[in-house]
């Protein structure tokens, strides 16, 4: 299930999507899993080979009642929104992420022949 919950656009202009991953794992309880997607657009352009900057985040709560799920995941969309806010609002987000992002050190891969 990857179904859009809620499109919430900041101030700044950034559209903030929250997609349902949720699944129901026994009998009554679910695990909740939403998927938060901004797609970020920079001030300087970058070469349109590289794909589009992307911020992804994954929100989760286990063992939920099917009686709970849609307060439930709101209060976990709410939650997200107000702890995030200010720093997706912030006007140089997009090119602190990409910063970030250069600077994080790609996982070596390691084959193993049998």
């Amino acid at each position: 299930m990857t179904d859009l919950l809620k499109s919430v656009t900041l101030e700044s202009g950034l559209v903030v999507n929250f997609y349902d991953q949720s699944n129901r794992y026994f009998g009554d309880f679910h695990r909740i899993c939403i998927k938060v997607v901004a797609e970020l657009v920079l001030l300087q352009a970058t070469d349109e080979s590289e794909p589009p900057l992307v911020y992804e985040r994954t929100l989760e709560r286990m063992g939920v009642a099917t009686a709970a799920l849609e307060t439930e995941k709101s209060a976990l969309i709410d939650s997200f929104l107000s702890a995030s806010r200010t720093y997706l609002e912030n006007p140089n987000f997009p090119e602190q992420f990409l910063r970030k992002k250069k600077s994080e050190k790609k996982k070596p891969v390691f084959l193993h022949y049998c």
